[in-house]
């Protein structure tokens, strides 16, 4: 039973640290934006180089993401980051097409080839009228 309880609280410490985490990289973010002046900027880059170009994922990766893991002692790469994010949308009832969206794919066909196996299966209610 301590167990449940000790997993149950290192849960809601990941949880409401992520949220404070959260908070500080959005206000971090916006203020970052609005001192480039590109806060109004639909077509600007989420996340930059310094200078404003974009972020090489190889590089972020291994000075940013990679420590960042190493730091909460959990294994998992941004791809896999990427296929968790969108398993968790698909799981919270987001259709194909939101995911794909989400995701950038160009169709949400691309979508179901790779999730197709997290969509709940819909053909097993037909004829069942009880």
């Amino acid at each position: 039973m301590s167990d449940v309880g000790s997993l149950y609280r290192f849960t809601a410490n990941i949880r409401s640290s992520a949220v404070g985490v959260h908070q500080r990289l959005s206000a971090h973010i916006q203020n970052s934006a609005v001192c480039a002046g590109i806060a109004d900027d639909e077509y600007a880059l989420v996340l930059a180089q310094r200078d404003g170009g974009p972020l090489r994922l190889r590089n972020w990766s291994a000075r940013v993401f990679k420590p960042a893991a190493a730091l909460a002692d959990v294994s998992i790469t941004v791809h896999g980051l990427r296929h968790s994010a969108a398993t968790a949308a698909i799981r919270q009832g987001m259709t194909p097409v939101q995911v794909s969206r989400i995701l950038g794919h160009s169709k949400p066909s691309i979508t179901l080839d790779v999730y197709s196996h997290e969509f709940p299966d819909d053909l097993m209610a037909i004829g069942d009228d009880e």
